[in-house]
């Protein structure tokens, strides 16, 4: 009677890989989900402390210029001398935001979100404004980023 309640060698390595495949698959469902919850960093904290944006002369007083920074757009705006720069992913559904000179405002023309010059949302949809990225000039370069003292 004692027989039948062990386990042979096979039914233990067939337990065994069937509870390690289990383990494998639903380990590897859970990182990918947690993956896209929780995005890794592409902002300047994962890398460079800056990013050479371009010279001053490329970007006339009243325009913008856009950028990657760590592969997610940005854009620096010239407002008589001073750089202003914010990332241009619409915090409503991610639609890339577009620097109108005309109004002097940064629209989403998905769902007419409008931000200020501070990236402060002016009207439309969005939850909160734009993130705002630190910008410096050093020889006639713009950067985004801390400056190194």
């Amino acid at each position: 009677m004692e027989d039948s309640n062990k386990i042979t060698r096979r039914e233990f390595l067939v337990n065994l890989g069937v509870g390690f495949s289990f383990l494998v698959t639903f380990g590897s469902i859970l990182y990918t989900a947690l993956r896209y919850i929780y995005p890794p960093s592409k902002g300047l904290e994962s890398g460079a402390k800056q990013i050479l944006v371009g010279k001053i002369q490329e970007i006339p007083d009243g325009k913008a210029k856009e950028f990657l920074l760590h592969s997610a757009p940005a854009v620096v705006v010239n407002l008589k001398g001073e750089f202003k720069a914010f990332t241009t992913k619409c915090p409503h559904l991610g639609c890339i935001v577009k620097w109108d000179s005309g109004r002097g405002i940064l629209v989403c023309p998905c769902h007419d979100g409008l931000f200020d010059l501070n990236g402060n949302v002016i009207s439309g949809p969005p939850p909160r404004g734009l993130t705002k990225l630190s910008t410096f000039v050093k020889e006639d370069q713009i950067y985004v980023g801390r400056e190194n003292s």
